[in-house]
């Protein structure tokens, strides 16, 4: 009895000093760090799949219906091609159901890994080693988390129905009768999922389901853990993500003036949504402090329909705030012309004339009106990037005039001089 007493409580005492040791210590921890890097980079490469066939949208990830109709009619029909395949050979059908359920989930799991290295973006900058995932991730997008999720407990039910034929009483010893397999084994997964259990309780089918035989309480522990850390993690971090955009949100509108440029700074470190967001701000004249620090993160964090959308509406804003959007607009031309893309440069440019046609009447001394000015300055500056980019330029015989004016009357040299070069060229080719 001796004998077997010494290694029982040797081998506690011995796990217990190596956890105490350093070296031991930074083993582990280099271990877990190997470990969820590897992660990361397996769910980014998911992901990444994911985009190719959703393409995002590159001004704030949304995702078009079509795209995401095409997803359901693929999984739709993975599931149908397991549903025949069990026909003929049920193990194999098991297989390709585990596989896709490993799938998605791994997908789920980018969502929550996606979400956690944005949060950790916001608080800590851009690591050193870069993002794992690209800012416009589909899997942030609400809907295809929402959609993921549904795919999940679809094909897990499927994976379930398929165990159950292969290994009877082996998993369930009681299964509901809704007169349809499929449903009948998805509730027997929703049972065991946080919430949906609680409901089913309520319900007939409450007492038609049990878990038995020799798998079936690893089976419903596994389904129950999977529920609240995969599915449950996702909608928790998005909750989390919510509330800290918001919070930047509100203290955009109220901080104290030495807190702004902290703010700017966390703004351009937020997620991709965020730019919906500040373009409404930057249109709403009830928050003029708001307004104006919206405007000037713009060009910072690469916010491309801003240009386009402010001239679009520059009469409806205050005229304070038109000229600290125009400068803005300015500085964004000045610094990212060259890797706009060419639709909204050919936008901004269309906005511009005919916004400075607009309002050229209503200005008594078009020199030093500081939004003609700058109105000029665009129009000038985006002809010379579309000549840059070998753009033809098509303009109205009024939109014309006002190109010669701002060659002849600009106060800014360098705008007379682009727009002037551009004009003798366009002459020289009639």
């Amino acid at each position: 009895m001796l004998h077997w007493s010494i290694p029982l409580i040797a081998v506690p005492v011995i796990v217990v000093l190596l956890a105490r040791s350093d070296f031991v210590r930074s083993v582990v921890v280099a271990i877990a760090q190997a470990g969820y890097r590897s992660l990361n980079c397996i769910c980014a490469r998911l992901a990444g799949g994911l985009d190719a066939v959703l393409r995002p949208s590159s001004f704030n990830g949304e995702v078009a219906n079509s795209r995401m109709s095409l997803w359901v009619f693929l999984n739709g029909s993975a599931v149908i091609a397991i549903e025949h395949i069990s026909q003929r050979s049920p193990d194999q059908a098991l297989a390709w159901a585990c596989l896709l359920l490993t799938l998605h989930s791994g997908i789920v799991l980018a969502s929550i890994l996606k979400f956690a290295e944005e949060n950790r973006r916001m608080r800590q900058g851009t690591p050193r080693g870069g993002l794992y995932f690209g800012e416009l991730a589909a899997v942030r997008n609400v809907w295809v988390m929402i959609l993921e999720a549904l795919i999940v407990i679809t094909v897990g039910a499927v994976a379930l129905k398929l165990a159950a034929v292969l290994y009877p009483l082996a998993i369930l010893s009681k299964v509901p009768d809704t007169g349809t397999e499929t449903l009948d084994y998805l509730l027997c997964l929703l049972s065991q999922l946080p919430i949906y259990g609680q409901l089913l309780q309520t319900t007939d089918f409450g007492s038609e389901i049990e878990f038995g035989g020799v798998f079936g309480a690893y089976v419903a522990k596994a389904i129950e853990l999977t529920g609240k850390s995969i599915l449950g993690g996702a909608i928790l971090a998005w909750a989390l993500q919510r509330l800290a955009i918001s919070s930047i949100m509100n203290q955009l509108k109220t901080a104290e003036s030495e807190d702004a440029h902290f703010l700017q700074v966390l703004v351009t470190q937020a997620p991709v949504q965020i730019k919906v967001l500040l373009l409404t701000l930057a249109f709403d004249n009830s928050q003029p402090l708001g307004q104006v620090r919206a405007i000037n993160t713009m060009r910072h964090r690469k916010v491309w329909t801003f240009p386009s959308t402010f001239l679009d509406r520059l009469l409806e804003i205050d005229r304070k705030v038109r000229v600290a959007g125009l400068s803005q607009i300015l500085l964004f031309l000045e610094d990212d012309g060259m890797v706009f893309d060419i639709d909204y440069l050919i936008a901004i440019h269309e906005r511009a004339l005919r916004t400075y046609s607009v309002v050229r009447p209503t200005v008594s001394d078009p020199i030093e009106d500081a939004v003609l000015s700058r109105l000029g300055a665009i129009v000038a500056l985006t002809t010379a990037l579309l000549v840059k980019r070998q753009h033809a330029i098509t303009v109205s015989k009024k939109q014309y005039r006002a190109m010669v004016e701002i060659a002849a009357a600009h106060k800014d040299e360098a705008v007379r001089r682009l727009m002037a070069g551009f004009l003798a060229a366009a002459n020289a080719r009639r």
